[in-house]
């Protein structure tokens, strides 16, 4: 009743609250996440060596897979595979895990 317009957009009238209206005439709810903290780091040739304990558990529950190469006779590390809900995940060495 006293809800009024905020945000016009194409596919739905924005109402105060949070509450929004589709163009069925549908009413819905918009949620906001909040954000999280999370533990990272930056993943370098030396992993092995340097990886956090949650890393490195990660690795030894095969939840990590690191992707390594042959490279003058020497394994080179160059990324890793995240296995995700969403599916897997690729990082490379210098990205933050």
């Amino acid at each position: 009743e006293n809800a009024r317009i905020i945000e016009t957009r194409t596919t739905s009238q924005v109402l105060a609250g949070g509450l929004f209206m589709s163009k069925n005439r549908r009413f819905y709810l918009r949620y906001r996440k909040k954000p999280v903290v999370v533990d990272a780091f930056q993943l370098t040739r030396y992993v092995d060596m340097v990886a956090p304990d949650w890393f490195t558990k990660a690795v030894n529950e095969e939840h990590v897979f690191i992707d390594r190469s042959i490279v003058d006779g020497a394994a080179r590390i160059y990324g890793c595979t995240v296995m995700t809900l969403e599916g897997q995940m690729r990082a490379q060495v210098g990205d933050y895990i």
